[in-house]
């Protein structure tokens, strides 16, 4: 793809591999930045490349915690503001507090998920199955 944010990213961060995708994420395994072509030319999409290539900047691989997760998002968002500015851009705050809060509700339904599961496991006397 010809396009100017992508081509700057690649001068920029030469390391990096991009892979044109449905949505945005940073793959450790495969050492790769996937965005979404149809995106990439509005500031939300910009933004959302800005915050993988932080991503991948910053060596994350995993976390093992959910406040380890909200740690290298707020890292990342950190680190995405700095590329951003490499543009003569800036990411809105707003959008970003967005995410995060997304972020945050996600792990809550997902702990909220868990409990309810174990509870049903011992209710049902699969404790002998949870890992």
């Amino acid at each position: 793809m010809n396009n100017p944010t992508i081509n700057k990213l690649l001068k920029l961060y030469p390391r990096i591999k991009l892979q044109s995708g449905e949505s945005f994420y940073w793959s450790p395994e495969k050492e790769l930045i996937v965005y979404n072509e149809n995106l990439i030319d509005k500031p939300v999409g910009k933004w959302a490349l800005f915050h993988e290539v932080a991503h991948a900047n910053l060596g994350h691989v995993n976390y093992s915690s959910d406040l380890g997760l909200l740690k290298l998002e707020v890292a990342a968002w950190e680190e995405a503001k700095i590329i951003a500015s490499r543009f003569r851009s800036e990411i809105n705050e707003d959008h970003i507090q967005d995410c995060l809060y997304v972020c945050k509700s996600l792990l809550q339904i997902i702990n909220v998920t868990t409990v309810k599961l174990i509870g049903l496991c011992l209710r049902l006397d699969f404790v002998d199955h949870i890992d």
